[in-house]
């Protein structure tokens, strides 16, 4: 009996080795590179968010309707408001992308910064390349056919259809 019990306790002890030594060589295996060095892991820095306001302005005053979007992310942004005010909740570390018609895309680093104040440049020759079309506008590059120019005189010099003008 006492045979049979020492035979059956080392098959278990060496079962349970081998499987120990199995995950251990895996887990060493996991923690190398191609190299065969070891691999250390970093931890992960999260940063929290932060809510940043400010304006967006120019050399004239301030800009209602300019975009205002998170670089890594561009489904986080916002527009300004009709007093180019704006508002909006990113990383504090993040760069944030102002945009608006004719005005030079600005990147901004949050840097922790609660409030920015921003003032776009202006773009001298870019509104110069679109043309409005009754329907719609196209690059002058793209237009085919006649295109001819209207200044305010033809419309203030007409007739108003309307009753109450």
């Amino acid at each position: 009996m006492k045979k049979k019990f020492t035979k059956n306790c080392w098959k278990r002890i060496k079962s349970r080795l081998g499987f120990l030594l199995f995950i251990g060589a895996l887990c060493a295996w996991f923690n190398t590179n191609a190299s065969g060095s070891v691999v250390t892991h970093h931890p992960v820095v999260l940063t929290a968010d932060i809510t940043v306001k400010g304006t967006v302005s120019d050399k004239t005053g301030r800009l209602p309707g300019a975009s205002v979007t998170l670089k890594s992310n561009n489904q986080i942004g916002t527009v300004t408001n009709s007093k180019g005010d704006f508002n909006i909740t990113v990383p504090e570390n993040g760069i944030l992308i102002f945009k608006f018609v004719g005005y030079k895309t600005l990147e901004v680093p949050v840097n922790g910064n609660s409030v920015l104040n921003i003032t776009l440049e202006e773009i001298s020759n870019s509104l110069n390349e679109v043309v409005v079309i009754g329907y719609g506008t196209k690059k002058r590059k793209y237009l085919t056919g006649a295109v001819s120019s209207v200044g305010s005189e033809v419309f203030e010099s007409r007739p108003t259809a309307n009753a109450l003008s």
